[in-house]
């Protein structure tokens, strides 16, 4: 647009919020993970900045294998320098709570989650007789 004289303003519509459950993430979740769950699921690429912020203030502990959505989220994780063990066939929570292997594993699995996200993961791995901690790090809303 602008190489056609049209003048560009980036105005951004949201904003995203840390929740209380950020700093249970980082002081009650993240310590011992590695022992208290089997993966952690991460949703989304703005999840994945959360869960990089948390891990960091927690020390960078040892963490159980990671599964992110798709490609975006992966990447940031990656980016960060953390291995992701599983990206599903198709980046929906439901493809992620179908396809995860979990073998023989009964650990529950951690899910670092924005306040809007639907229980899809919950009730994906739920169906499996997996249980799940939601821990709501995030919020989304209108910029003011």
């Amino acid at each position: 647009l602008e190489a056609r004289g049209i003048r560009c303003v980036e105005l951004p519509c949201i904003e995203f919020a840390q929740l209380p459950g950020f700093d249970a993430l980082v002081t009650d979740h993240l310590p011992n993970s590695h022992s208290t769950y089997s993966h952690i699921a991460i949703t989304s690429p703005e999840s994945a900045r959360f869960f990089l912020r948390a891990w960091d203030l927690a020390g960078r502990p040892p963490l159980p294998a990671l599964a992110a959505v798709g490609a975006a989220t992966a990447a940031t994780l990656t980016s960060a320098g953390l291995p992701v063990a599983f990206t599903p066939p198709t980046a929906t929570a439901a493809s992620l709570s179908a396809s995860l292997p979990l073998p023989g594993s009964r650990l529950p699995i951690l899910y670092p989650a924005s306040a809007r996200a639907g229980a899809t993961l919950e009730d994906g791995f739920g169906a499996r007789g997996v249980g799940v901690v939601r821990v709501e790090v995030y919020t989304v809303g209108q910029r003011v």
